[in-house]
């Protein structure tokens, strides 16, 4: 994550060090201030505004976030909310319709929420920032507000950073995954979980294409293709990718496929209440979950699932995981068909219109069988895709990433 907070605050600017905070932030009058803690209130002095905040809950400094600005607030369920200017808040009031069911959905599967109130801010185009976690004020890029909800998945991984990154954190960077590995696993729960194992197959798919697009571009043998990396003498900048946000997922979702997905949540609550609060390292995981098998299988069911997981390889192994998992479906299977028959180069296929009912998740499985054969896409053949689905123009920001590779 960023190290920008140490040029706001004096302090150990690690995630290995958790502190609690409170802030008087004084501003313009008409300036209203929101902070990744409590709003103890405001008050008017003169042309200023002064907003008190306080957090007790422990974070890494990373999460202390300000944003201040013409801005408005909109309670959307029990204690979930967005913040926005407000020539953007029926936008977005509309799209995130089902952020408290998402957050319910993962009280249900993980531990009780600690932090009160989840808020989404939906940041102005001027500073599309991406995703992310801060605790009580999560920032979201407004390429999510679509229309259609199909990006409200960025509100799910951001809620299950609630827990896996917020709560329980890496101690270093070499551990990131710890973060993001757990917190694409939860995100994916919470989307099964609400709209089905299809959805969360296409996604985990997609996912699984991003993860060697980057294993390709670092190569297989490069440090920044394995879970624990070395940083030595790095720009950080540089090392940023999918590998430990899907490499971890697919890490997890194998030792789901093992000990069942039941068992799995158990485990995911036991971890998560013994190490609330702290940061970690990968060697507390891999002991908490011997501890876990030990506690609850057998002798011979817990050698069964040791047995089949390679720890060192998972973690310290360069290039793709040392496990191959399947997240095909019927209509995932269809679309990559389809990118294959527009590849033939005889114009328009007679079943071009299934695309046209495809969610947009499987709509990038057609445009990223595209781009993964982008040496047989001539100028004619994407002239008349683009004529059939109008890519060009679509604010869907996933179809036209993929799309604008190929343009």
């Amino acid at each position: 994550e960023a190290i920008d907070c140490r040029t706001l605050v004096p302090l150990q600017d690690t995630p290995s060090v958790k502190s609690t905070y409170s802030a008087l932030i004084r501003s313009p009058r008409d300036i209203k201030v929101y902070m990744s803690a409590v709003n103890l209130g405001d008050r008017v002095e003169g042309n200023s505004r002064v907003t008190e905040f306080s957090l007790d809950v422990p974070i890494p400094s990373y999460l202390i976030a300000l944003v201040a600005g013409d801005l408005e607030y909109k309670k959307l369920g029990r204690n979930t909310g967005v913040i926005t200017e407000p020539v953007f808040m029926k936008a977005c009031v509309d799209e995130l319709s089902e952020l408290q069911d998402s957050l319910d959905v993962a009280e249900s599967f993980l531990t009780e929420y600690e932090w009160g109130m989840y808020t989404i801010v939906v940041l102005p185009p001027s500073f599309p920032f991406g995703g992310m976690e801060n605790p009580l004020l999560t920032f979201a890029s407004p390429t999510i507000i679509v229309g259609d909800k199909s990006q409200v998945n960025v509100a799910s991984h951001e809620i299950a950073h609630s827990w896996t990154g917020n709560l329980v954190t890496n101690r270093n960077w070499e551990n990131f995954w710890l973060n993001e590995g757990f917190t694409m696993w939860s995100e994916r729960a919470i989307i099964r979980k609400q709209r089905g194992e299809e959805f969360y197959r296409v996604a985990s798919a997609l996912g699984n294409s991003s993860l060697y697009d980057d294993l390709n571009l670092y190569g297989y043998d490069s440090t920044f293709t394995s879970l624990h990396p070395n940083y030595a003498g790095a720009n950080p900048y540089d090392t940023f990718s999918d590998v430990p946000y899907e490499k971890g997922f697919l890490f997890l979702t194998y030792i789901e496929t093992l000990m069942g997905t039941e068992n799995f949540e158990v485990f995911l609550r036991f971890y998560l209440e013994k190490y609330r609060r702290q940061s970690i390292v990968y060697s507390q995981f891999i002991e908490t979950f011997l501890e876990f098998l030990d506690d609850n299988f057998s002798e011979q069911e817990r050698n069964k699932i040791v047995t089949k997981i390679d720890f060192h390889t998972w973690i310290f192994g360069t290039g793709p995981p040392p496990v191959q998992l399947n997240f095909s479906t019927p209509n995932l299977e269809i679309s990559r068909e389809l990118a294959d028959a527009y590849l033939l180069g005889n114009g328009t296929p007679k079943n071009y219109d299934v695309f046209f009912g495809y969610f947009s998740l499987l709509k990038c499985i057609f445009l990223q069988r595209l781009v993964d054969r982008a040496e047989d896409a001539t100028i004619p053949i994407l002239e008349q895709i683009d004529k059939d689905y109008t890519l060009t123009t679509t604010i869907d920001p996933e179809q036209k990433y993929l799309w604008l590779q190929l343009c």
